[in-house]
């Protein structure tokens, strides 16, 4: 079974977290029946919580007939699936045979030849051979090529490992061995990027469609924690389906600063008022380290709460200083 995983996500709701992790399968006839199970576990606990589902697979089986009319004696039909380069490579089909009395002359024969497949990935570009034999001798022989629909086998993002604030990189997203050639779209949330983004496809040696999109990305410290997705997707096919993969995106980018003032208390009296005044930077990698300059002059830089321990002259300015990220 092909299972592409996504990243997981935590939300905090209520004081707790409810954490979320999904998975895309593409189940086949083989995996029917089959149980797929869901284990959530906490590390700082033993018991673990489980949930399961069977795999109830739909087969889509395809029917293909062969006739032939007007003959005598009754023609003999056989199927062969055809492909590969050896005779190997070719397979006999069973079928389903009957013959019955010409509506054209009832003194020769109609024969009706039915097959049965399931048209699976691997049968995509083979033929099959339907032939008509009299006598053990074949007088004639039809044939049809297998052509099979589907969704790209499997989906891959490549970024770069460092995305920083500002600098254009490349990313690209693969999706490989669909029919027909799928499109493939970008997203960050709900805006779509597809328009900064090439696609180049090509067809492998099976017949099919490999398809690989470079998108153009100027990341921006906005972007940071969001999720890139890539989708695959097949419009031409009944009920388009697509497959999908995503990245949270982690973003390098520059301390961004504001600093707040509040009065603490006022002594009337002396005439002096204390200030508590704050410094807020968002930057990643976290700012772990602050320094605060008093007209140029260091006052602290530690990462603690600071307290000037001088009067201020009225005209005098704070200065705050990254000493270190």
């Amino acid at each position: 079974m092909a299972v592409v995983h996504q990243d997981q996500s935590d939300l905090i709701q209520d004081g707790s977290y409810i954490s979320r992790k999904a998975v895309t399968i593409t189940p086949s006839r083989d995996d029917h029946g089959k149980v797929l199970s869901c284990i959530a576990s906490h590390p700082e606990l033993q018991n673990e919580r489980l949930r399961s589902v069977h795999l109830n697979v739909h087969d889509l089986l395809t029917s293909i007939t062969c006739k032939s009319i007007g003959s005598f004696p009754a023609t003999k039909l056989s199927f062969q699936l055809v492909g590969g380069t050896g005779q190997a490579d070719n397979i006999p089909l069973r079928a389903n045979i009957s013959s019955k009395r010409s509506v054209l002359d009832d003194k020769l024969f109609d024969s009706e030849g039915t097959i049965t497949i399931h048209p699976n990935i691997e049968r995509h570009g083979k033929y099959i051979y339907c032939y008509a034999s009299l006598e053990k001798h074949i007088v004639g022989f039809k044939f049809a090529k297998v052509i099979v629909y589907g969704q790209p086998e499997g989906i891959k993002i490549t970024s770069p490992v460092d995305l920083y604030d500002g600098i254009e990189v490349n990313v690209t997203c693969k999706a490989v061995n669909g029919y027909p050639a799928p499109h493939i779209h970008w997203y960050i949330g709900t805006r779509n990027l597809t328009e900064d983004s090439s696609l180049n496809i090509s067809e492998n040696k099976a017949g099919r469609y490999d398809a690989e999109s470079t998108l153009t990305l100027i990341p921006t410290r906005y972007d940071h924690g969001k999720r890139l997705l890539c989708e695959a997707v097949q419009p031409t096919i009944l009920q388009a389906r697509s497959v999908n993969q995503s990245l949270v995106l982690n973003i390098y980018y520059h301390p961004v600063v504001s600093i707040t003032a509040r009065h603490l208390t006022s002594n009337k009296a002396s005439g002096t008022t204390e200030l508590v005044v704050i410094c807020e930077a968002d930057a990643n990698p976290p700012v772990i380290t602050f320094g605060w300059l008093c007209n140029e002059t260091v006052v602290s830089n530690d990462s603690n709460n600071n307290i000037l321990t001088e009067t201020l002259r009225e005209d005098a300015t704070l200065t705050y200083l990254r000493s270190s990220i």
